[in-house]
């Protein structure tokens, strides 16, 4: 393996803009002069890279932010080096299986501060409740949503509170993200609900 070093926010996300093909980021959420999990939250809604964070907080609650907020591991430190090189290892495995590195892969990108959405780098327009779906989906990537627990977490406090109402904003955030011949970012389990598979 080769190693990239970044002392702060500022350097990590010059090295990840240079191209430097990395495959993975191993994050400490303990950035100086910077809020690490808010450079966590937007580091995921660019990409799909694989993310460990490595850290000294080992409270439940620091775990559960991390991993809701887009680490695919949480390690607490001090840690053996031969932890760390197999979660590293078992990272890259999983991205390879599931794809996440194909070149022709459909990349969606999401800045929640400026409520911005980019697909493989073009800008997308999208209604607000249509954003805040699609960060909902993404923030529980992998896990499938019910039509019910998407209505508890998105619509919470609106006039909005039936069930056609996630299937139709799902149908315009699909042929938003998709087209009508992309690929399936958002799928459909039958019977359960829906998963973020972008």
């Amino acid at each position: 393996m080769t190693v990239l070093e970044a002392a702060d926010e500022c350097s990590a996300q010059a090295l990840l803009d240079d191209d430097n093909g990395i495959d993975m980021v191993v994050l400490d959420v303990a950035l100086p002069g910077a809020n690490g999990l808010r450079f966590l939250s937007r580091l995921r809604a660019a990409s799909m890279i694989p993310i460990i964070v490595l850290t000294d907080r080992d409270t439940d609650v620091d775990r559960i932010m991390g991993l809701e907020m887009g680490a695919d591991d949480y390690l607490v430190k001090p840690c053996a080096n031969r932890e760390l090189t197999a979660r590293v290892m078992g990272a890259l495995r999983r991205r390879d299986q599931s794809g996440a590195a194909a070149p022709d892969r459909t990349r969606v990108g999401m800045d929640l501060g400026r409520r911005e959405l980019r697909v493989d780098g073009r800008p997308v327009e999208v209604t607000r409740m249509e954003f805040d779906l699609l960060a909902c989906l993404m923030t529980h990537r992998g896990r499938v949503l019910s039509r019910q627990e998407l209505l508890d977490l998105v619509w919470t406090g609106t006039a909005l509170s039936a069930l056609p109402t996630v299937t139709e904003h799902v149908r315009r955030l699909r042929l938003a993200l998709e087209g009508s011949d992309g690929p399936a970012l958002i799928r459909t389990v039958r019977g359960l609900g829906y998963v973020y598979d972008g």
